[in-house]
């Protein structure tokens, strides 16, 4: 059985890959993005602040945006979850 390290906030299914909004884990641009915060809100304030960014010669405003994408990977000792969410330990 495929495990994954993490649980997608917004369907519950287990995965290893996909945005991190804070600290809650979201799967798919289905689950972490609506009407009011698209993925186009998304890559334009990531544009935004790479841009102000390189004209300042810093990186703080990428550093401030609690929002990625990212992959995750099983660690000892941690919860794993199934395709569809229950918790393996």
């Amino acid at each position: 059985m495929k495990l994954f390290p993490r649980k997608c906030t917004e369907c519950g299914k287990g995965m290893s890959e996909g945005y991190l909004f804070g600290d809650e884990p979201f799967c798919s641009d289905a689950c972490a993005f609506d009407k009011e915060f698209t993925k186009a809100d998304f890559e334009k304030m990531w544009a935004d602040a790479i841009r102000l960014d390189k004209a300042d010669g810093h990186t703080a405003r990428q550093d401030k945006i609690e929002i990625f994408y990212t992959e995750w990977e099983l660690e000892d000792g941690e919860d794993a979850y199934t395709e569809s969410g229950e918790v393996e330990r």
